[in-house]
Formats: structure tokens, C-alpha cells, sequence
């Protein structure tokens, strides 16, 4: 039977180990991608720059040499359970310049999310035969990776295993001593870590650099839901984006967050999804407050809250009919405001029973700068009483508050017509 799933070195990895060999330096592998091949299982080629469709990449676990096997090398990664929602059928290492160097298939995979009714927190490993182990290096930040039970099951063996596991005590005096010593202004080397503080304290703690870069503004996270679902404070910062359609997604209080907080949306379904508020809160948008939005397929939408019982809108496209430059009166009479400063405007009206009639009805609203041009046309092919009308009307652009309308039919009877408008 042919081997179906199997893991190779690109030509790039190639060319980088066997270099590494050479000069005694080391591949240095960082990171971890995870593909869905598009919907099929794909075959590994050395040729490949990239998976065939990367759903996620993150930083490696742990990389280290097969216990059984001394030529070969076994690279780690852990997905936590609140991220996935789609198929495993690729995996590709990558170096610290972002090289793609070994690819690998693998059985189909689903790699389900909490919010689907199920969760796991799964391992995925590639095993890659080489012909220098020692040439392949992990680097990590082990600040952001997560590690398996399996490797502290065997960290702690280690240490419980060893002679002395504690060679140095120091004295209850030589602690204090030096305890206050490092407390002056102590001098940090290599990359000290400390507890990221909870999303939104405001206090003299260290923050660290996942803190600061979500008190930036950087988005946190990444969650996706597929049914109607209540949003708490945790979402707060997150890429929320949304499949299926015809459900509704309700915003937290905005009592429950700090002010200032966002809520991103797409709507990456098929059709419209509705995203409402929660209980008297409202969301200000533009100069109108609304208790929901309708996001159709494609849409976006950035929520930030504001005081205490109000969201504001900050952007997407699901506001733009809420924006005064698309501002829109849609009566038998009314207008459509552009973006770039043009206004349409149209109405319709009737000539009474006389020949040669006038009529210059005032525009729904006025032109601030220049009235450009003006048609109309008949409304129906018949007059009153049911004799057919001929096209016997014109319009002239009369002021920036009137459009003029004349009938040029002898016919003696009443005319209906409709009329258009175009200014700035």
C-alpha cells in the first residue's frame, strides 16, 4: 500500500539545513501552520512556498528528537479549545525569516470551537526525518506557548529524579539581604515575564506587552458564531465573525465594560444577521439613536461603548445609511444625499384641465451651492379621463429652491408627471 500521509522537507528547508550543516550553525524553526487544504487532503511537495489555505500559525511548543529515533525530529504545537471551526489537513514548519521549510499532510481533522457545543485542546505534531538532528533548533517565546501534560509529566520525573534537585538554599538572613537588595532598582536581563492584569485594570501593576497591546487597541482574539448568541465583557477587543444567517447576536451592557471598549463584527454568512442592543441601552448612530443594525452579507460593523446605557458606532459599512453624507428621505416626493456633495432629488405632481400649464413646486429640500439640472417626464401613458398622453412635458432648473415643470400639449385635459433633479 502506498503511504499516503508523510512529511517533507521544502527545498528551501533543504537548502537551509544542509547550509546550517556546513557552516555549524543551526535551522532555527518557529512557528507552526495549520491548513485546510481547500477542502481536500493535499500532497506534500517540495516545491511549496505556503500551505494551500492557512488557517492559523503560531509558534512552535516544543521541537525535539524522537526518544525512539535519533534521526528524527518531532515539532509540537498546541491549539487551545477556544480556537478553531475548521478542518486539519496540512501542517508547515516555518523558520525565523518566515520561510516555509517542511510541509505535511495529515486524516482529516475538524477542530471544533466552544461555541459550536463542543471544545478539545488539541496537540498537533509533525515527525520529519533529517540527517543532522543537531542542526535543528527550537526558538520560542515560552511566554506565549502553552506546554502539554505529557512534557510536565516528564519535566517533573526529571526533577524528582535528580541527586540534588535544590543545590542551593540560602540562609532566612542571606534571603532578606538580598531580596532587598534587587528591590532598588533592580537591572532586568533575557526576557522576564510577569501575569498579564485582568482586561480592564487601571492601577500601578506591570503590564506586560499582551496588556499593552490590547490597551492599543489591537485586537485580542478571534471568535466566530453561527447562531444567536448574548456577548459578554470576555468579547470586548475580539474579531467577532459572524456565518449563516437570520438570527440575532446581542451586545453586553455597556455597563458591564470599560468605556472606550470595542465590538468588531462581520458578517461572513449568507445572509442578513441582526445585531441588537441589551436592555434599555442604546446605540448612538451618527446623529440617531437606534436599538439595532441590520447587517446584510459582507457587512461590517465597530461598536465602542460610551457611557454608562449607550454604544457608539465608530465604523463599518452597516453605517453608512446612518451617516449624514448618505442622508435620504424616501417619500413620493424626497431626496438621496452622496458622499461627494450631490444631491437627487425627485417628486411628482398633476397639470390641471388647461393647455400650456406651469408648475414650479419647491424642492423637498434646498441646494446649498448650484441647482444643475432638472427633466421630467409623463407619469402615465394616459391623462384624465383616459385620453392617452403624448411625452409633453419639460423641466428647467428654476432656483435652488424650485424646479420648474411645463406641459406643451395643446391636448386640453390634466397631465400627471414626475420629476429629477441634480445639485450640490
Amino acid at each position: 500500500m502506498s503511504q499516503t500521509y508523510f512529511a517533507i522537507l521544502t527545498a528551501i528547508g533543504e537548502a537551509k539545513l544542509a547550509n546550517a550543516t556546513a557552516l555549524g550553525t543551526t535551522l532555527q524553526l518557529t512557528q507552526m501552520g495549520i491548513g485546510d487544504g481547500n477542502g481536500s487532503t493535499p500532497l506534500p511537495n517540495r516545491s511549496q512556498t505556503a500551505l494551500v489555505r492557512e488557517n492559523r500559525r503560531a509558534p512552535l511548543n516544543r521541537l525535539f528528537v524522537d526518544p525512539a529515533n535519533a534521526s528524527q525530529i518531532i515539532a509540537e504545537q498546541v491549539i487551545p479549545e477556544e480556537i478553531g471551526g475548521w478542518w486539519i489537513r496540512e501542517i508547515g514548519l516555518y523558520d525565523t525569516d518566515g520561510n516555509l521549510c517542511a510541509v505535511a499532510n495529515c486524516p482529516d481533522t475538524y477542530k471544533p470551537v466552544l461555541a459550536e457545543g463542543s471544545g478539545r485542546t488539541q496537540v498537533i505534531r509533525m515527525v520529519l526525518i533529517v540527517s543532522n538532528t543537531a542542526a535543528v533548533q527550537l526558538k520560542i517565546d515560552p511566554a506565549i506557548v502553552l506546554a502539554t501534560r505529557g512534557y510536565v509529566d516528564d519535566e517533573f520525573s526529571k526533577h524528582l529524579a535528580a541527586l540534588d534537585p535544590h543545590p542551593v538554599y540560602l540562609t532566612s538572613a542571606e534571603g532578606d539581604a538580598k531580596i532587598a537588595a534587587a528591590l532598588v532598582s533592580p537591572v532586568l536581563s533575557g526576557n522576564p515575564t510577569a501575569p498579564t492584569a485582568p482586561q480592564f485594570d487601571n492601577d500601578t501593576s506591570i503590564a506586560t506587552t499582551a496588556f499593552v497591546q490590547r490597551a492599543l487597541g489591537n485586537l485580542s482574539g478571534q471568535v466566530t458564531y453561527s447562531a444567536a448568541k448574548t456577548l459578554t465583557a470576555a468579547d470586548a477587543g475580539k474579531s467577532i465573525t459572524l456565518t449563516g444567517t437570520g438570527y440575532t447576536v446581542t451586545i453586553p451592557l455597556s455597563s458591564q465594560v470599560e468605556a472606550g471598549c470595542l465590538l468588531w463584527f462581520l458578517n461572513h454568512g449568507t445572509g442578513n444577521i441582526t445585531i441588537s442592543r441589551q436592555g434599555s441601552d442604546v446605540i448612538q448612530a451618527g446623529n440617531t439613536s437606534v436599538t439595532s443594525f441590520t447587517l446584510g452579507a459582507g457587512d461590517t460593523l465597530v461598536l465602542a461603548a460610551g457611557q454608562a446605557g449607550s454604544w457608539t458606532v465608530r465604523g463599518g459599512s452597516a453605517h453608512l445609511s446612518h451617516s449624514p453624507l448618505f442622508g435620504v428621505a424616501k417619500n413620493a416626493s424626497g431626496y438621496q444625499k452622496l458622499p461627494g456633495g450631490l444631491i437627487l432629488q425627485w417628486g411628482q405632481g398633476l397639470f390641471d384641465a388647461q393647455p400650456g400649464n406651469v408648475k414650479t413646486p419647491s424642492l423637498p429640500i434646498a441646494y446649498p451651492t448650484a441647482h444643475l439640472f432638472a427633466v421630467a417626464t409623463n407619469a402615465s401613458s394616459t391623462g384624465a379621463g383616459g385620453v392617452p398622453t403624448p411625452p409633453s412635458v419639460g423641466a428647467l432648473a428654476l432656483n435652488l429652491n424650485q424646479v420648474q415643470i411645463q406641459q406643451h400639449s395643446n391636448v386640453a385635459h390634466g397631465t400627471y408627471f414626475h420629476w429629477l433633479s441634480i445639485g450640490y
